[in-house]
């Protein structure tokens, strides 16, 4: 059997019971096999995050995303096949940190869209797994050109893996970038486009049904 699972990002409350921004229902049309979403809350308010000591609401899902991969990894192993992760922004923390805590066969594959995690955490736990992960990225990503480094909790400024790459060549590691304009069919920022696009999913489906 073979299992496609989603992770969103940011800025998602879970009580809501939408789909994360509409993300999952683009992605369920071309992720092979039983589409699974995983959900977990990424969005608080401002005296929330202050009472857990961050300054801000991202810096509290930052922190957040790392105990959701626990959730992630144990969700993960109760399911055996061919399996497969979609994600995009800080849902590349809550994957990747979630690919240590389970065995480094038991995922396939990873595409990561317009990853929000730091380049540091991601080169660590890349190396901890056989998943072959593709990690898409466009300069064009004013979400994180402009914000994603600064926001990150590290002081001053942390490269992050969609708008930097990742500096190590490891073997299961395939960096994607895209060069197109910014801002079609409704991305925010171009941080979207890459999965929104219609005219990308052959390629997204290509990938995902590779050997």
């Amino acid at each position: 059997m073979t299992y496609t699972f989603g992770c969103h990002g940011y800025n998602f409350d879970v009580a809501s019971g939408e789909d994360a921004w509409g993300q999952y229902e683009v992605w369920q049309q071309f992720s092979p096999g039983v589409f699974k979403a995983f959900h977990w809350q990424s969005t608080t308010s401002i005296w929330n995050a202050w009472k857990a000591g961050h300054w801000n609401t991202y810096y509290w899902a930052w922190a957040k995303a790392v105990e959701a991969s626990d959730r992630f990894a144990s969700y993960l192993t109760t399911f055996n096949g061919d399996i497969n992760i979609i994600c995009h922004s800080l849902g590349s923390r809550v994957v990747l940190e979630a690919l240590t805590k389970i065995p480094i066969d038991h995922v396939n594959k990873v595409l990561i869209f317009n990853g929000a995690d730091s380049v540091a955490h991601a080169t660590a736990c890349v190396k901890q797994t056989n998943a072959k992960i593709f990690s898409v990225r466009t300069r064009e990503d004013r979400v994180l050109g402009y914000m994603g480094a600064t926001f990150t909790p590290k002081l001053g400024r942390e490269p992050v893996i969609g708008y930097h790459g990742l500096e190590d060549k490891l073997p299961n590691w395939t960096g994607i970038e895209l060069y197109e304009e910014a801002d079609k069919f409704g991305s925010i920022g171009d941080h979207d486009w890459s999965f929104r696009n219609p005219d990308l999913h052959e390629k997204w489906r290509g990938i995902l049904n590779a050997p």
